[in-house]
């Protein structure tokens, strides 16, 4: 018993300390250490890829809001629409490194349409090379709030002629499902101050 009393003691301590240590760190906090991120996005709303830049506008516990734009080019000889600028809004419900997200946007899109053959063009002829393209979705980012790099998956609707849409209704509008996978490196963004 002589011997066992010391170690049992030594273990006390030893549990107290780390308990102290404990408090000290909050384990459910899930706010972000870096608020600005880069990524590459494989399929999603601009097609096949994009490079975006993303910008959390709020970054709490549990709750962020943030707002991504990006780009993508494809060359004339792929014979698909040339440039695609994805812009989206974004709600994100985190628990420590996971986040649900929601959100909504739109893929502004350029063609030279008057580069092709006239029997590429659609609805009967008509020369539009700006067009707009809407989605809404709903994901899933694994980030560690104090790690730099994060993965994300998100399954998005999307939404065909939104211009269309918006113009004549749903008569020449559709939906369709789609994946996104994205992968990106968060990090701090400063204005340097004018002396």
């Amino acid at each position: 018993m002589k011997r066992i009393l010391p170690f049992i003691i030594f273990l006390l301590i030893l549990i107290e300390n780390s308990f102290a240590q404990l408090k000290k760190i909050d384990l459910h906090s899930g706010k972000l250490n870096f608020t600005s991120n880069v990524n590459l996005d494989l399929l999603g709303p601009a097609a096949f890829y994009s490079f975006n830049y993303e910008k959390f506008l709020l970054n709490t516990n549990h709750f962020k809001n943030s707002v991504s734009v990006g780009a993508s080019w494809l060359p004339y000889s792929s014979g698909y629409i040339q440039l695609f600028l994805p812009i989206s809004v974004n709600q994100f419900f985190s628990y420590r490194s996971h986040h649900l997200i929601v959100g909504a946007g739109c893929t502004v899109t350029r063609d030279n349409f008057y580069k092709r053959p006239r029997s590429h063009l659609q609805y009967g002829g008509d020369i539009y090379p700006w067009d707009l393209f809407g989605a809404t979705q709903i994901g899933y980012r694994f980030q560690r709030p104090s790690k730099r790099f994060f993965i994300q998956a998100n399954y998005l609707v999307i939404i065909d002629n939104l211009r269309y849409l918006i113009r004549y209704g749903n008569s020449f509008s559709e939906t369709m499902p789609y994946a996104e996978l994205k992968f990106g490196y968060a990090f701090n963004f400063k204005m340097k101050e004018k002396k």
